[in-house]
């Protein structure tokens, strides 16, 4: 074969490779007009797209494919498409169907439905390189996988995919054990809890948390060796470590002799995982009997230490989503009331979800909150079935709102003394019966109903 037909052939094989990646920007970036003029919008954005392209392990773009930077992604070219690409496409287009199992679809990008979607897409781009790893595995150990597994189009989420894939290894440990204990110096790593079964550590550097949690004893992201998130997490808190005492490990290679580690927790992100980097149900694993009920109190000191960091005179509860409705749930609604600090002005409590399945159950507004005698703002949603009349001695009460509370029959005519207030919403509450100084200050215009 001449030198020429050579380079024929070649530049033939590469337009081949980018028309592919042309097809899928015109599938997937670009809007589509249908017949009655009716606009599709994209279904992926398009550096959203070379992301996902990218993270195949199979495609090739410019600059070094070894040591990729994820922050960087962007600026990177593909020039190949690999033959994985369309099934993380795929992926990323379910989360669309895993969002729904938790709220109903809207368009409304402040809905429940997009800011669930947006956190699904946000830690399936920042896990991507996972799932590269794993695909690594499946091209190379895919003669040991399931006959019936051995397509990637039969392989149903990136979780299977781990499943399948978690047992192979890339890589052989190349550091002896005292090598590894050299690395590990105790000044680069906290230890915050000692006790029967389980110790908690905080690494204080990305090194000592490959070192410790690296694979293959974790797929946490904060301890990976290729593309690390250490940094983007320890800069808003402590990733807290817990290990297994009774369980050392012996692999000879990462964390050889240290206790195993099971479990990661990062308060700020409200994260906490197992060492698959699945979540975990934080309320359970705590709870009395739980695997790590040794360190319920430990933790709730540590969960108060950051809590505290985020009260203000402003206080907003998404219960029971959020990273403070974990807390009310593992210590309960006087221990959250009790860390609040006596200026609170402003209360938000907004009940935005179920537990296990079921509905959140109404009732009393808690005795606490009557605490509080700088209170200008109570906004309670969802739970609520009883006021108690001392409401009235919160004088600074300027706004009322307790809308969405079915099982609410009556408001306490104490309310009527609030001489501050301007303002009581009460929309959607079909049993709330106003008594007559209510209505009388209502009707006169002293205070304005939303009803």
């Amino acid at each position: 074969m001449s030198f020429t037909n050579l380079l024929n052939e070649v530049r033939e094989l590469l337009e081949q490779e980018m028309s592919r990646y042309d097809v899928l920007v015109d599938r997937y970036t670009k809007p589509k007009k249908k017949a009655n003029g009716k606009v599709i919008p994209p279904k992926i954005p398009k550096e959203i797209l070379d992301k996902l392209v990218i993270a195949d392990p199979l495609s090739r773009y410019e600059g070094d494919n070894e040591n990729i930077d994820p922050n960087v992604l962007d600026e990177l070219n593909v020039e190949k498409v690999g033959k994985y690409s369309q099934w993380i496409i795929k992926q990323w287009l379910g989360l669309q169907q895993k969002a729904q199992e938790y709220f109903d679809y809207s368009s409304d990008k402040n809905s429940d439905y997009q800011k669930k979607l947006k956190a699904l897409q946000d830690l399936f781009l920042e896990d991507l390189y996972k799932t590269t790893e794993d695909l690594i595995k499946f091209d190379r150990f895919k003669n040991q996988i399931d006959l019936q597994k051995r397509d990637i189009n039969k392989i149903n989420s990136v979780d299977e995919l781990y499943d399948l894939t978690k047992d192979f290894s890339l890589e052989k440990a190349t550091t002896t054990k005292a090598e590894q204990k050299e690395k590990r110096k105790r000044e680069e790593v906290d230890y915050l809890y000692d006790g029967d079964r389980w110790e908690v550590v905080v690494p204080k550097t990305k090194a000592v948390s490959c070192d410790m949690a690296g694979a293959p004893l974790t797929r946490w992201c904060t301890a990976s060796s290729n593309w690390n998130y250490y940094e983007r997490y320890s800069k808003d808190g402590p990733l807290y470590m817990i290990r297994d005492k009774n369980d050392i490990v012996t692999s000879g290679g990462k964390g050889e002799g240290e206790p195993r580690p099971k479990y990661q927790f990062h308060f700020p992100s409200n994260q906490f995982m197992d060492v698959d980097d699945r979540s975990v149900d934080l309320q359970k694993l705590l709870s009395v009997g739980g695997e790590l009920s040794e360190l319920r109190e430990f933790f709730k000191d540590e969960f108060a230490k950051f809590l505290n960091k985020d009260y203000g005179d402003e206080v907003k509860v998404s219960y029971p989503n959020d990273k403070v409705s974990k807390f009310i749930s593992l210590y309960g609604f006087d221990e959250f009331f009790d860390k609040l600090p006596k200026s609170l002005k402003r209360f938000d409590f907004e009940v935005s979800g179920k537990i296990n399945g079921m509905d959140v159950a109404s009732q009393p507004l808690h005795p606490k909150i009557l605490s509080f005698p700088n209170l200008e703002i109570l906004h309670i949603e969802g739970i609520l079935n009883s006021i108690p009349e001392e409401i009235g001695n919160l004088s600074n009460l300027t706004f009322i709102s307790i809308p969405n509370n079915p099982e609410l029959t009556s408001l306490p005519e104490s309310i009527a003394d609030l001489n501050n207030l301007q303002v009581l919403n009460i929309r959607n509450n079909p049993k709330v019966e106003l008594g007559p100084r209510l209505k009388e200050k209502i009707d006169s215009g002293e205070l304005t109903a939303v009803m």
